[in-house]
């Protein structure tokens, strides 16, 4: 086998264990070190020494392809096989492998993978679905679909066969192996596709494999390049069902990262993914009349629409798509003519570019069937009852109903003549992510006789749940555990060895809700030290009361009114909860062990209730474990995205105008806090003119709001409205992309502080996407007022959005809290609402978030640079750090309290925590703008200062010279600094506050009020 290595010091320890630990012994390693510079090399030496079957060849560097061609060319053995260096291979992997070509004589064998983020796997689902099943001895023409599994390194090879049919990968270009596995396909006489998966690719999460920078124009030259030379090496040796699976993965998935850079990408990119595409396209239409339009049918209809404007060098249309997928999903409307499928595009009629009719036309492989099926148990007549649904995503279920049956394989034999009965779920349209179509027709249920089934001892089925419609046939297959016969019957009763929920309740007079659990003897021995808690990532709901019932039970109840930091809401944080517990003094979180589910309650499941401050959810986890879904109380009516759409389209519909009122709405952070500048602008406006209607809008009912104010759940009908007629319309971000100022409307835009870091028209495009930046450009037009802290943010707020409307430069409202008399007694009680006694010196930090680091998910990760446990070694344990999380970061800030460190991410104001704290570090954040006001000291760790500025977003003030404060690389120099108490440096800090915070004086939301809303206007 064969290992390349350049520069994996991180990964390479992992993925060389993973290989000499193969349960086949028989291997010869071939390590290619392609000229690294960091610590490779060493740990290769480290493990050759240690095993002999490793050989280590040293090159200069040159690419993975001359690498592996230098490996090959040293190999002896009877098959081949790779394997990357930052990866890892599964256990038996090649055991397996080389058994099966043993087996059935073969050229090759492709193993399945999966995607390593970390230490957690997660599977792929083009991998699921092209190793379903096993397929012995066939050829490329057998299942075309096979080469999209383009990877070498999940694949082993007969010597032979690669030196007569493969031969040379191709040397310094990307995407080496697409190249070399279409030979390998398209030249075999037989090769195995199998199941097991056999490899374990790893995705870096700081994004530095050469093949996730998509924004590189050499990344996008060397994949066209090897579109070419893929294309040409089909269509000379392949016959026509390969070249359509080869050119719809071309067009419907490769290429489709690369659209998402073009608005951040300069000409010279967009005139390489354009002249590829238009060569692309003209090699198809040379090989039939009508090849290109049924590869185009093949692939989803926004992707024929976007290839179609590359091809013809439309780049505002191109954009304009873009920006409308991001806004709006990238779901269509599905619709059925003379039994054709035809996907049904708002934007197109909007597009400058001339776009055929015909090109809407969708093949059946298109489409995106969903489906769930469910065992509920079993009837009085012995019969098991089966629920579930079936629909095409886009397609409306009640107009194009179609023919559904449903097949079920028992533990012996199919099961012939399933009568099913078609139900309304209105839950598909509350719970489904389908916009375009409603879904609630789709729903079933049938009965499966229990002679049929045999034993009533748990096994499993498999159920085939069959939809024709228009000459099409969508079929979905599920394997289903069967539930015991009594639904207090538990197959490990008898020797419980975790704990299970058996019951859950709900109580709507005391908006609570209880859960049972049965609680192994050999867990615990005082059942009274066993404890529950519901967790996610950011949030913890621990139970208000437990009790014990019988011998092996305890009953937890969960209000939904929460206390948290002194602050009271009607409701937890919206999310998934999963329920976890612990036991002895450990109370459990969010990484302690779930509560699994026993059968009779799965059988039930999922149960839902509505309060009146949050609707409750009860299901069961994919693990077995429960899950508990706190969501908004919206009405059914309002839930989900297909009812959203419908109100969205009536809140920009004519027909939803209404008169505008005298009412206020306010917003702040998406509905996520009531809180900034809108707050202060609020209260002040309340108590003065206490008549005028003031609204808020909310996210959930975890937001504690103003007792004055009427709140209003975003997404709600009464929002929309609320958003349509309200006379004046207040936010510090800005609303969704849909909305559109009535006519007399009022927006008053406050923004959230004074900016460091570039933003809007100012920043680079590599991290902003064009939907953003036409949003904000849109909105900056419908702005009637912005406010700014002071004269430098008015110019550069205004020009960054091109807003040419009036600026209030009169302080910031929301700072008019560090200003006031009453903040010496406000600070002693946010410390005691923390816990955090008077004696401690409390350390604030605040880094602000990087464009550039993301989650698994993509969302923006929190970048702390100050080790915790170092610093309270350094400073003693006297100093207590509160980490505060910017707002942009999801997840992974759960309160954590100990060691002298506060999550304070998801406290609601920012102030309090100002005014509670001794001094503030920070980075780039404009806190700093805020902190000011209050005169203590500031020190900003910036270990990546150039990067930021130079390279990921950068900066309006030479930072170096106006920072209030020393700029520290690490967590040693941060703490000398604060100890030698050089964070004043007086004249830097004084001219930094007269020159951005002057007018912060506690009076600058009556002055933004006054001057918004005169007194005697309102009281007309």
């Amino acid at each position: 086998m064969v290992v390349p290595v350049f520069n994996v010091e991180p990964y390479l320890a992992d993925c060389l264990a993973s290989i000499v630990s193969q349960s086949y012994p028989y291997l010869e390693i071939i390590v290619v070190n392609d000229g690294s510079t960091d610590g490779s090399l060493a740990i290769v030496e480290d493990f050759a020494r240690r095993d002999r079957r490793i050989h280590i060849l040293d090159v200069a560097h040159a690419g993975n392809g001359r690498a592996r061609n230098v490996g090959l060319g040293r190999a002896t053995g009877e098959f081949i096989t790779f394997a990357d260096s930052d990866d890892v291979v599964a256990p038996h992997a090649y055991s397996i492998m080389i058994a099966k070509l043993r087996e059935t004589s073969s050229q090759f064998v492709v193993g399945s993978s999966d995607r390593l983020l970390g230490r957690s796997r997660s599977s792929v689902k083009m991998m699921d679905k092209l190793h379903a099943g096993t397929k012995h001895s066939i050829q490329l023409g057998d299942a075309p679909e096979i080469l999209s599994d383009v990877f070498l390194w999940n694949k082993m090879f007969r010597r032979d066969f690669w030196d007569s049919a493969v031969g040379t990968i191709p040397e310094n270009v990307l995407y080496e192996d697409q190249e070399t596995t279409a030979r390998a396909y398209v030249r075999a006489t037989a090769f195995d596709v199998i199941q097991d998966t056999v490899y374990h690719w790893r995705i870096r999460s700081d994004g530095s494999s050469i093949t996730q920078n998509k924004n590189s124009i050499r990344d996008l030259a060397d994949r066209l390049r090897v579109v070419d030379s893929v294309s040409a090496l089909l269509m000379s040796e392949a016959g026509s069902d390969v070249l359509l699976a080869w050119f719809t993965r071309v067009l419907g998935s490769d290429l489709v990262p690369y659209y998402e850079v073009v608005p951040h990408a300069g000409p010279d990119y967009w005139d390489a993914l354009h002249s590829g595409l238009a060569r692309i396209i003209s090699s198809m239409q040379c090989l039939d009349s009508e090849f290109l339009a049924t590869v185009l049918k093949n692939i989803g209809p926004h992707e024929q629409t976007l290839c179609t404007l590359a091809a013809q060098g439309a780049r505002g249309d191109f954009e304009s798509v873009l920006c409308y997928r991001t806004e709006n999903g990238t779901g269509f409307e599905v619709q059925i003519r003379d039994n054709t499928f035809f996907a049904r595009l708002d934007y197109l009629d909007a597009l400058t570019t001339s776009h055929p009719q015909r090109m809407l036309e969708i093949h059946s492989a298109a489409l995106m069937p969903a489906s769930h099926v469910r065992c509920d148990g079993w009837s009085n007549d012995g019969s098991l009852l089966l629920s579930g649904h079936l629909y095409v995503l886009g397609l409306d279920s009640e107009a194009f109903p179609g023919d559904l049956s449903v097949r079920v394989t028992g533990p012996t034999r199919d099961l012939p003549g399933i009568e099913v009965s078609r139900v309304q779920d209105p839950h598909l349209d509350m719970l489904g992510n389908d916009a375009y179509a409603s879904h609630a027709a789709a729903g079933f249920t049938c009965r499966v006789c229990l002679d049929h089934v045999g034993e009533t001892t748990p096994g499993s089925i498999e159920v085939v749940v069959t939809l024709a419609i228009a000459h099409e046939v969508v079929e979905r297959r599920h394997v289903l555990n069967l539930p015991p016969r009594s639904l207090d019957h538990n197959p490990a009763d008898r020797t419980l060895r975790q704990p299970i929920v058996t019951d859950i309740t709900f109580d709507a007079e005391r908006e609570e809700f209880s859960v049972g659990v049965r609680v192994p003897r050999t867990l615990v021995k005082d059942l009274a030290t066993f404890d529950v808690a519901l967790a996610t990532a950011r949030n913890t709901v621990r139970p208000t009361s437990a009790i014990t019932t019988g011998q092996d039970g305890r009953r937890f109840t969960f209000a939904l009114k929460q206390t948290v930091w002194g602050r009271q809401a009607a409701a937890p944080l919206s999310g998934t909860y999963t329920l976890r517990y612990g036991t002895g003094l450990k109370l459990p979180d969010q990484l302690s062990k779930p509560v699994m589910t026993m059968w009779g309650l799965s059988a039930i499941l999922p149960l839902e209730h509505g309060f009146q401050h949050a609707v409750v959810s009860a299901v069961q986890a994919p693990s077995g474990a429960l899950a508990v879904r706190i969501m908004p109380p919206l009405q059914p009516e309002e839930r989900g995205t297909y009812n959203q759409r419908r109100l969205r389209d009536e809140y920009a519909g004519k027909a939803a105008y209404r008169a505008l009122t005298d009412a206020v709405l306010f917003e702040s952070f998406a509905g996520k806090s009531c809180t900034d500048s809108p707050r202060a602008l609020s209260d002040a406006l309340h108590a003065r003119s206490p008549a005028v209607p003031i609204f808020w809008s909310i996210s959930d009912f975890s937001v504690e709001y103003p007792d004055y104010a009427v709140p209003v759940l975003r997404g709600s009908r009464e929002w929309f409205t609320r958003l349509k007629t309200s006379g004046t319309v207040v936010n510090n971000n800005s609303f969704p992309a849909y909305f559109q100022k009535s006519e007399g409307q009022r927006y008053v835009q406050t923004w959230h502080g004074t900016p460091l870091k570039k933003l809007a028209r100012h920043a680079p495009t590599r991290y902003l996407s064009a939907s953003y930046r036409r949003r904000m450009e849109r909105e900056a037009l419908m702005w009637d007022v912005m406010i700014a802290q002071n004269g430098f943010a008015a110019d550069v707020l205004a020009d960054a959005f091109g807003y040419g409307g009036d600026v209030l430069t009169l302080g910031y409202p929301r700072n008019d809290t560090l200003a006031t008399e009453d903040r010496v007694s406000r600070a002693q009680q946010i410390r005691r609402d923390l816990g955090i006694s008077p004696n401690k010196i409390v350390v604030l930090y605040a880094p602000t978030w990087r464009d550039n680091v993301k989650d698994a998910s993509r969302r923006h990760a929190l970048v702390a640079h100050l080790d915790f446990g170092r610093a309270r070694e350094s400073l003693g344990s006297e100093h207590v750090f509160l980490l505060r999380g910017h707002h942009n970061v999801a997840g992974g800030s759960a309160t954590r309290v100990g060691a002298n460190l506060i999550d304070v991410s998801m406290y609601p104001e920012v102030n309090d925590l100002i005014l509670a704290s001794d001094l503030l570090v920070t980075d780039y954040s404009s806190i700093a703008f805020d902190y000011c006001v209050t005169d203590k000291p500031m020190y900003f760790l910036v270990p990546d200062l150039s990067e930021y500025r130079d390279e990921i977003r950068g900066f309006y003030l030479n930072w170096e010279a106006e920072a209030p404060g020393p700029l520290c690389v690490d967590t040693d120099e941060l703490c000398d600094a604060i100890r030698s108490a050089s964070g004043s440096r007086a004249k830097t800090y004084g001219h930094f506050k007269s020159t951005y915070a002057a007018l912060d004086d506690g009076a600058a939301a009556l002055r933004v009020t006054e001057a918004i809303w005169p007194a005697e206007q309102v009281s007309r």
